[in-house]
């Protein structure tokens, strides 16, 4: 005769404990199926994605400085769209560059509840001239430069002769566009070398491949 014996080990959890489990088992599926749902592939969430805007605001310490020296800066970024609460981009692209789009010097900084501070050397070889300094978040990329922000800056180099001119040989004073890729220009030309307190200005604006709004 053969008796067989099965032995059965139950283990009990306590109440907490299947509480939890069963919690954390409909988090993970409710989270996959609003990943589902707002996927980046989806066009329904592409179609939301092209509404937010981010857009940055910020100002330096000064507007002259000497190479070598720290541009302080500060820097508040705002959203609209359908972001749903909270920040969005958490890092901010700071970076230095010519009136021809040349880079010159560039860092990343963080954004902490919608504020970015910091600050970024002038490279020591830079020539004497205007130069930008420019933020934008990495969304911003999305919609190009022209959504980008920008402060004109101007530096000088005791230690280098010469000035950083770009190719434009156009008489008068040209303001380069705050965006590369752009080959518009504006140009403004007085009729006078010298003005006296007082005096009335005469003064022509141009605006290449287009024309000045009203």
């Amino acid at each position: 005769m053969v008796v067989s014996i099965h032995s059965v080990r139950r283990v009990f959890f306590p109440k907490g404990w299947i509480l939890g489990l069963l919690m954390l088992a409909e988090l993970v599926l409710s989270s996959a199926a609003l990943y589902a749902q707002r996927s980046p592939f989806d066009s329904v969430w592409t179609s939301e994605a092209a509404q937010i805007r981010e857009e940055v605001d910020f100002f330096t310490d000064r507007s002259l400085y000497i190479c070598e020296e720290l541009i302080h800066f500060r820097a508040m970024v705002s959203v609209s769209g359908p972001t749903g609460p909270g920040p969005w981009s958490t890092v901010l692209y700071v970076e230095l560059v010519s009136v021809d789009g040349k880079r010159m010097a560039w860092s990343k900084y963080p954004i902490r509840k919608g504020v970015s501070s910091g600050e970024i050397r002038i490279p020591a070889d830079l020539l004497t001239g205007h130069y930008y300094l420019r933020c934008y978040t990495r969304w911003m990329r999305n919609r190009g430069p022209e959504s980008f922000s920008y402060i004109l800056l101007r530096i000088i180099n005791p230690h280098r002769s010469g000035l950083y001119q770009t190719a434009s040989t156009e008489t008068g004073s040209v303001l380069q566009p705050d965006q590369s890729g752009s080959k518009r220009t504006l140009k403004f030309m007085n009729h006078a070398s010298s003005f006296e307190r007082g005096d009335s200005v005469a003064m022509d604006l141009l605006l290449s491949g287009g024309q000045l709004p009203d």
